[in-house]
């Protein structure tokens, strides 16, 4: 999963909690 730091930030905040603590610790 390589995305950018604005694509994470947007899944950070558009995704399930679950997935948001996830994309947290990849982004």
């Amino acid at each position: 999963m390589e995305k950018t730091e604005g694509e994470s930030l947007s899944i950070r905040y558009t995704s399930p909690p679950s997935t948001t603590q996830f994309s947290v610790l990849f982004g």
